[in-house]
């Protein structure tokens, strides 16, 4: 079952380079081949180092140790502390030894490298006992008698690739993504942004948390518990991949071209499930451990997400009767006000919203899909329901019918 899974999800990432097209896509390729990082090479790199790993020291099997998450965490944490107090001394913006700050860096990432692995294997075990929890074991599931977790969950700690995301300047769709050096810095990031605009074309170069190869790369710069909502999600995205939804969603990947909703209905799915897988995971494993108090936050006086909502239908509304000049400049306006509440956006422009409005139930990004998939799981019986039920869906149509 293991090489199944390796050999498919591989397979999927590898043959994710004939996406490109003749024109316009290659030559959007072609700008951004300095900066691009290879997902396939990477995959079989870190398979290859993952099975060498094992060979030389086996992990307990049934180890699910929070303690040691925990301080790989705090090692991360005092990491980039470190790396702050580095860049304020050359900065002059402080005194300090920097050689003792680099030494005490240098030590504090060695240990972290040494229990690096084994976070990484009580990570996903612990995924894997919280999905079975509650009643979800793999994609062939209930017709599959035996209860055995597929994919396995494998993860990556570690900083994942940057994602380049191109959108059509005329309406807001994701025309192209590419998968850029994690390490390519801002300035690099803003030429090659600006260049393909050159073409016409809307770009945004964004961060990632996690990414669903296989292993899933996890970022560990976000602290435990976003750590934790990743290894969820990007699981989730893998399980998907097995089921009409989600292969949908590839085929869409490959180029293959598929409806928009198909794409927002998937990665919507995949949030709301892995949202309650990583609350298990929290609960089950590290809320003894990290249990802190629930402190209510005042309401803002400035809604962000209320108002980038209602950006978004504005730009919508201009982009249809035909004002793109107009619509991108009011972008900029919105983007310099909610800088003066607060909210800084290096970038808002069609791009923006093409990556960010795949997720439908997301805060200032909801759309119908997002407010059905609710309704569809309020109504299911189970989280394992309606991964079924929500999973087996081919279009909108299926979706909407489900909930009325």
């Amino acid at each position: 079952m293991k090489r199944l899974c390796l050999t498919t999800l591989g397979l999927l990432i590898i043959l994710s380079g004939c996406k490109v097209e003749p024109g316009l896509k290659e030559r959007i390729n072609e700008l951004a081949r300095p900066h691009i990082f290879s997902l396939s090479r990477w995959e079989l790199d870190s398979l290859s180092r993952e099975i060498e790993a094992h060979v030389r020291q086996p992990l307990a099997q049934y180890s699910t140790d929070s303690a040691v998450v925990i301080g790989y965490f705090d090692l991360v944490a005092r990491e980039n502390d470190l790396r702050g107090q580095i860049d304020a001394v050359h900065g002059g913006f402080v005194q300090g030894d920097v050689y003792a700050l680099q030494a005490e860096l240098e030590a504090i990432s060695a240990e972290r490298m040494t229990i690096e692995r084994e976070a990484e294997g009580i990570m996903a075990r612990q995924l894997g006992l919280a999905a079975a929890d509650l009643g979800i074991y793999n994609p062939l599931d209930p017709y599959w008698s035996v209860h055995l977790t597929f994919p396995p969950v494998q993860i990556k700690l570690q900083v994942p690739p940057q994602l380049l995301v191109v959108s059509p300047r005329e309406y807001i769709d994701r025309l192209e993504s590419i998968t850029l050096n994690p390490d390519t810095s801002q300035a690099d990031a803003v030429a090659l942004e600006d260049a393909i605009e050159g073409l016409g074309v809307s770009a945004i170069v964004v961060g990632l948390g996690g990414i669903a190869t296989y292993p899933s790369f996890v970022n560990n710069n976000y602290g435990l518990r976003t750590a934790i909502d990743i290894v969820a999600e990007e699981w989730m995205h893998q399980y998907l991949f097995f089921r009409p939804l989600g292969f949908r969603y590839a085929l869409n990947e490959l180029g293959i071209s598929q409806p928009t909703d198909i794409v927002v209905m998937n990665e919507t799915l995949a949030g709301m499930v892995a949202a309650e897988l990583a609350a298990e995971v929290y609960a089950c494993f590290y809320a003894q451990f990290l249990n802190q108090p629930i402190v209510q936050l005042a309401q803002p006086a400035f809604d962000f997400y209320g108002e980038m909502g209602n950006t978004r239908s504005a730009v919508d509304a201009l982009l249809e009767q035909g004002y793109v000049e107009k619509a991108e400049a009011y972008m900029e306006s919105r983007r310099q006000e909610f800088a003066e509440h607060g909210y800084y956006i290096r970038k808002l422009n069609q791009a923006y919203f093409a990556f960010y409005g795949s997720y439908a139930n997301q805060p200032g990004f909801e759309n119908p899909i997002g407010a059905d998939m609710q309704a569809l799981r309020e109504k299911s019986n189970s989280l394992a329901d309606f991964v079924q039920m929500a999973s087996s869906f081919t279009s909108r149509n299926d979706l909407a019918r489900a909930v009325n």
